[in-house]
């Protein structure tokens, strides 16, 4: 019965998901999506995927304008894509995104013992999967990618390939911005030295080389453009942001609209963070379990960005399936269990449209989002887990 209910729980999921991606590609346009996909454009036609803000004509852009933020080697990745026309490129990378999306969600299954209760959080992270495969987000490849990674690196069944790829898989997830690299706070000493960095650092000098050949090797320039690029927005950060530092800048009374706001309610955050995170080396159930330690860390680091969008607490959802399936065991104490709870409805349901539906609105905190908060509350549940028994593997 077991396999069956899982293999139900993921066909209807993810049937609905298909028509999302297909629908959406086909009928609509993603300035997310489209960013990656002009990048890769321009890396195919020896162009500059960096263009100075400054320095472009005020007809060149609108407030519908994104520019490409990542490292060079993601724009040589994306290239591929951009072999297609940008409707079937649409559709090619949403699939992708749904695969890995599967693929995130049959590893976390493998690590739980109640599959119904993964299935309704499965459910639960619907907005997350939808608004990532809508806009055509990098955080699904890129959680894939760091968790993947880690795992791999950690196998007991080590190899030299094996090792290879997974840092490299690990350092492609966490190289993207600086703020991922929080992630390896969560590792014990032994694990970051099993972590190999040159493996990473050739295959991104390779991938860069397209691009630098597009600043005709003047490196300066190129970076020059990137961190111009970087600096740049529209009069404000927009849209919604739900990181634990819009909590700290409201504290502080600082200007939430302002980057360098955010950045200064990121210091505190990450703290706190590492706190949680260096507890959480030293309790016993959590050494034995790397699986739910590394989520621990990926969903802290997705709560505590100065940027954390809506689509970015997909990467929580590892932690929250563990937590959730860990405090729903036999031994576990109703503490657990209500953190548990508690902190999975705050990062799916409270300062959200569905929230507003359901009239609880009123349980929302005016001045931060519900969402970092339950972040930190799973973070209690797996931390007041007790040992396992001797005779529990």
């Amino acid at each position: 019965m077991v396999r069956p209910l899982r293999q139900a729980w993921i066909v209807l999921a993810f049937g609905a998901i298909g028509a999302v991606i297909l629908s959406n590609a086909l009928f609509a346009r993603s300035g997310d999506f489209t960013t990656f996909y002009h990048a890769a454009q321009n890396v195919l036609a020896g162009q500059p995927i960096y263009l100075d803000p400054a320095l472009l004509d005020p007809g060149q852009q609108n407030d519908n304008t994104y520019f490409f933020k990542y490292p060079p080697w993601i724009a040589t990745i994306f290239s591929p894509l951009a072999l297609l026309e940008v409707t079937g490129a649409g559709i090619a990378w949403r699939l992708i995104c749904a695969l890995l999306s599967f693929l995130m969600i049959a590893w976390t299954l493998k690590r739980t013992q109640n599959p119904a209760l993964l299935g309704l959080v499965t459910v639960s992270f619907w907005g997350f999967w939808v608004i990532n495969l809508v806009t055509g987000q990098t955080v699904i490849p890129l959680a894939a990618a760091t968790l993947f990674g880690a795992v791999a690196v950690e196998s007991e069944t080590q190899n030299r390939t094996r090792s290879a790829l997974g840092s490299a898989l690990l350092w492609l997830g966490l190289s993207t911005k600086i703020f991922p690299l929080f992630v390896l706070v969560g590792l014990r000493w032994r694990e970051l030295k099993k972590i190999r960095v040159l493996p990473f650092a050739l295959a991104a000098l390779l991938l860069s080389l397209p691009v630098l050949a597009a600043f005709s090797w003047n490196i300066p320039s190129a970076l020059s453009n990137y961190l111009s690029v970087l600096s740049s927005s529209k009069g404000g950060i927009g849209g919604g942001y739900y990181g634990l530092p819009v909590g700290f800048a409201y504290l502080l009374d600082l200007p939430v609209e302002e980057i360098s706001s955010l950045l200064t309610g990121f210091y505190p955050s990450a703290v706190l963070g590492a706190a949680v995170l260096f507890f959480a080396k030293s309790r016993e159930r959590l050494r034995s379990d790397f699986a739910l330690r590394f989520a621990l860390a990926l969903g802290i680091a997705s709560a505590i960005q100065p940027l954390a969008f809506t689509y970015s607490y997909v990467a929580v959802f590892p932690l929250c399936a563990l937590a959730v399936d860990r405090a729903w065991r036999a031994n576990e104490s109703k503490l657990a269990r209500l953190l548990a709870v508690t902190g999975w409805l705050a990062v799916v349901l409270l300062h959200s449209k569905a929230s507003d539906f359901l009239g609880l609105s009123w349980l929302t905190l005016g001045f931060v989002s519900t969402k970092p908060l339950g972040v930190f509350l799973l973070a209690g549940s797996v931390l007041v887990l007790r040992p396992k028994p001797a005779d529990q593997t």
